[in-house]
């Protein structure tokens, strides 16, 4: 095709101007531009909110803590003389279950057998001896009484001669004699006072023999009983580390039983945990055995009543639930908070160690995945077992229930007073189940304020907000019961939904969208 001919050259000139043509016949179509309109100069900064009245925490809440479950008492019986063992119980072996008073060991007891024969002899003799020196004494003590009599008469006969030989009766010769006499008869009767009191010191030395000799039998029968180890308490044997036919000493350990009436489990709290804790009264915990604890009627009275100089020392007895899962089911035991596990804080971790007393371990409730309850066999807490421990706190303090979706960062909470946003700053007790406990002493809020879960772009203390429209009633957090939490949300038709299951309780970008441009998280800049 030739480009230069006379008609390529003319659709390359007309083309160009007929585009130019009909722009210019629509601009004049469409006439002259409109203003562009001005800036108003003032925003609407109403922000539309969703609200939760909160309420007071009138049962507390719960304080969640891992434990490992350790023995109450575990007690190493230890041979108390030597010997070969002669006996050994079959059910005496690690992991068997052994009753009190069951005999577990026995020890040849033929040697102690023959010991206390003799020693029994050596103490019959003892009292043979006792007796014959009775005997003497009893003796000599009559014939101190004729050697008495017969020095009264010695003494009246000297008299006599002595009053014949003044008269010049008798010669001196015969007075001497009489003197003599006199003198030998008391010379006897001292002999005799002095035989008895030496028997009186020879049967005192009998009878420390033969105390002596009882005592050594005391040792020996003893020694004989010993020969027998009993189990001390129904538990478990740990270990056995004697066999039958072997040779023991005194002091070897034969059998280590732990106790399992009672077990306890080892937890570490936290100082801010404490804290609650130690502002809970003490509450009326199950029964269990006394440990350590003072006795209140040692303690001096004064107007309040016992005042325990170590209470600062000692820890509120609560309540506590133990807690065991296995495949989906769980295990409940009711146990205590005891006493603390050492004198202080630990220097590695700085948390405090504290004990839990569960006095029954072996009632269990079943908790199964369905949520049904119930007893069931026994099932045991034993040793080495991870715990949750759930300790039921009421701390003396006023509490407010806030739903947790409330806290805004640096722990704030956004209320609606007077339709405006007020910022306000609490201080936070405990975070459970979606729910935060404000200390409402220390934190500007009020049982009924209103708090503000829904976000916002933009939160400036003092501005106008208002509760969404069409939402139902205002949401309210109820009190939370006994031992458990529970948040509930009162709508428009007075029924009772958990915050979790609040249709408003979490709103997300996408459900805000969803409502047609009329959801806003807040004035737009």
């Amino acid at each position: 095709m030739n480009t230069n001919s006379p008609a390529v050259t003319a659709v390359r000139v007309i083309a160009p101007l007929a585009v130019i043509a009909v722009s210019v016949g629509i601009y004049a179509a469409l006439g002259p531009a409109k203003p562009v309109p001005k800036a108003s100069g003032k925003r609407d900064m109403t922000a539309l909110v969703e609200t939760v009245r909160v309420g007071d925490a009138v049962a507390g809440f719960d304080v969640d803590v891992d434990g490992v479950v350790v023995p109450y008492r575990e007690v190493t019986v230890s041979a108390e003389v030597a010997g070969r063992v002669a006996f050994k119980d079959p059910h005496c072996k690690a992991g068997r279950v052994v009753e009190a008073g069951q005999l577990l060991v026995e020890i040849d007891s033929r040697d102690y057998e023959i010991e206390v024969e003799r020693l029994s002899t050596d103490v019959e003799q003892a009292q043979v001896s006792i007796d014959e020196t009775d005997v003497e004494i009893k003796n000599t003590e009559l014939l101190i009484d004729i050697a008495a009599e017969d020095l009264e008469i010695e003494r009246q006969e000297l008299a006599r001669v002595m009053q014949l030989a003044d008269d010049d009766i008798l010669t001196d010769s015969e007075r001497d004699q009489s003197k003599r006499a006199e003198l030998a008869t008391q010379t006897s009767l001292q002999t005799l006072h002095n035989r008895k009191q030496l028997l009186s010191t020879q049967r005192t030395r009998l009878e420390r023999m033969k105390k002596l000799a009882e005592s050594r039998l005391q040792k020996a029968r003893l020694d004989l009983d010993r020969t027998k180890i009993y189990c001390p308490f129904d538990g478990i044997v740990v270990n056995d580390a004697v066999e039958q036919d072997a040779y023991v000493q005194p002091g070897a350990a034969v059998v280590t039983i732990e106790d399992t009436s009672s077990v306890e489990v080892r937890v570490s709290l936290h100082s801010d945990q404490l804290q609650w804790l130690w502002s809970t009264p003490d509450a009326a915990a199950s029964e269990l055995p006394d440990t350590s604890e003072v006795s209140a009627a040692s303690l001096p009275e004064t107007a309040d009543g016992p005042q325990d100089p170590y209470r600062p020392y000692r820890l509120p007895k609560l309540p506590v639930t133990v807690s065991y899962y296995v495949e989906g089911r769980e295990f409940r035991w009711d146990g205590v908070l005891a006493r603390y596990d050492g004198p202080g804080f630990d220097e590695r971790t700085r948390m405090v160690p504290c004990r839990i007393v569960v006095p029954d371990p072996r009632e269990a409730t079943v908790i199964e995945p369905d949520g049904s309850s119930g007893p069931r066999e026994p099932r045991a807490l034993v040793r080495g077992m991870y715990v949750r421990a759930r300790i039921h706190a009421a701390p003396d303090v006023h509490l407010i229930a806030v739903p947790e979706n409330a806290i805004r960062p640096g722990g704030v909470v956004w209320t609606v007073r007077d339709g405006k946003l007020a910022i306000r700053h609490v201080e936070i007790a405990k975070f459970a189940d979606d729910v935060a406990y404000v200390d409402a002493e220390a934190s500007d809020l009020s049982t009924g304020d209103e708090v503000i879960i829904s976000p916002l772009t933009v939160s400036v203390d003092g501005m106008a907000v208002e509760v969404r429209n069409g939402w139902g009633d205002t949401a309210a957090i109820e009190p939370a019961s006994s031992h458990a939490t529970q948040v509930a949300n009162t709508r428009g038709d007075s029924a009772q939904v958990p915050a979790a299951e609040h249709p408003l309780a979490v709103d997300t970008p996408a459900e805000q969208a969803s409502d047609g441009g009329t959801s806003q998280q807040g004035a737009q800049p």
